[in-house]
């Protein structure tokens, strides 16, 4: 295997860096229409694959899936939609607008984006 350089390091870097920049838009089925993500920070990737646990706690994903939905689209953190939702806990805004359909199909879409795909996968079969 070829080591890695100097420049190659420095690549990785600037990749890394580039990488905090990716945004996704991600079609809510009951609306038919589609909300920009941000990749989320390895923090808090590192929080959705404890919450997750094995996968196999339905619950568990869909919590997750919730706290990762808010935290990746700043549409949702918006004051003023918060105000007009009239909810007190911003995560509540997730619950006001989308059935866990929405959630479960916005939160695949979301752990593709992050390459955690099939996450939840066995409970969904």
């Amino acid at each position: 295997m070829e080591k890695a350089t100097f420049q190659d390091l420095i690549a990785k870097k600037l990749q890394r860096e580039n990488d905090k920049l990716k945004i996704t838009e991600v079609v809510v089925p009951s609306m038919g229409k589609a909300l920009v993500f941000k990749k989320p920070s390895d923090d808090v990737l590192v929080n959705l694959i404890d919450d997750i646990g094995d996968g196999k706690d339905m619950h568990a994903i869909v919590g997750a899936y919730k706290r990762l939905i808010y935290m990746t689209c700043t549409a949702l953190q918006d004051q003023k939609l918060h105000s007009e939702l009239d909810v007190v806990d911003p995560y509540d805004v997730v619950d006001v607008l989308f059935d866990v359909t929405d959630v479960m199909q916005i939160g695949a879409a979301l752990s593709d984006f992050v390459g955690l795909g099939g996450v939840g996968d066995d409970v969904k079969n």
